[in-house]
């Protein structure tokens, strides 16, 4: 399903509702049933900066909700590998794959 949004710095547009970041969003990466939103690390937030949203932009999940360890942990990089896998790179150089539909 292609999804319909609009994005600007902190904030992402699905129709008429706006969902806003803390920080710049950095990049986006789109699944079957959600998008993967990577924001910018600052001192303000400098970790849990992955959140999972479904199509109409309710936040599914953040990256600190699958591990506790990864919610003090600043996200770098986020790759779609197939349409429920998703690969992500912490700032310490860990290299992981998540199931987006499972939270694993």
């Amino acid at each position: 399903m292609k999804m319909k949004y609009l994005w600007e710095d902190k904030t992402m547009y699905f129709g008429d509702k706006s969902v806003v970041f803390d920080e710049k969003i950095e990049d986006i990466v789109e699944f079957e049933d959600c998008i993967a939103v990577l924001t910018a690390y600052s001192e303000e937030n400098p970790a849990n900066n992955l959140d999972m949203l479904d199509h109409d932009g309710n936040r599914i999940w953040k990256i600190g909700d699958i591990d506790d360890l990864l919610a003090s942990q600043t996200i770098v990089s986020v790759g779609k590998k197939d349409d429920l896998n998703m690969s992500v790179i912490t700032f310490m150089g860990v290299n992981f794959l998540i199931d987006v539909r499972y939270r694993k």
